[in-house]
């Protein structure tokens, strides 16, 4: 549920991995003179806030050795990556009509099982150091 009070404490937590690893991340790359990613670097800072407003733990993505991963990364892109299939199914549930046809032929367009071990496997994350 989204309430007043929890998009405030999202503000809070945007700030400070803003604030606390974007930032350092930046200050860095401009001290030694080195280009920065900015697709990664701001990629990574999207992780770490996602993980942080939706399971509530610290992959602390933003801010790691340039090229490298965390394993919250590696399960997101794992989750994200489709098969054509799924991205049929995917773009014919967005078409007016066809998600009633879908479901009509027992054909899901929300990958469950795949939704089902990402959040799993992030909730489990969080007690690793």
């Amino acid at each position: 549920m989204f309430s007043t009070g929890s998009l405030r404490n999202m503000g809070r937590l945007i700030a400070e991995v803003s604030r606390t690893r974007l930032s350092k991340t930046m200050e860095t790359a401009a001290l030694s003179g080195e280009e920065l990613d900015l697709k990664a670097a701001f990629g990574s800072f999207s992780m770490d806030v996602l993980a942080s407003c939706a399971f509530g733990i610290d992959v602390k993505a933003c801010g790691a050795a340039p090229g490298t991963e965390t394993e919250y990364e590696r399960q997101a892109k794992r989750f994200l990556r489709m098969s054509a299939t799924d991205k049929a199914k995917f773009f014919l549930g967005q078409v007016p009509g066809f998600p009633w046809l879908l479901n009509l032929f027992g054909v899901s367009v929300v990958f469950k099982t795949r939704m089902t071990l990402f959040f799993h496997r992030a909730s489990s994350l969080e007690n690793q150091p």
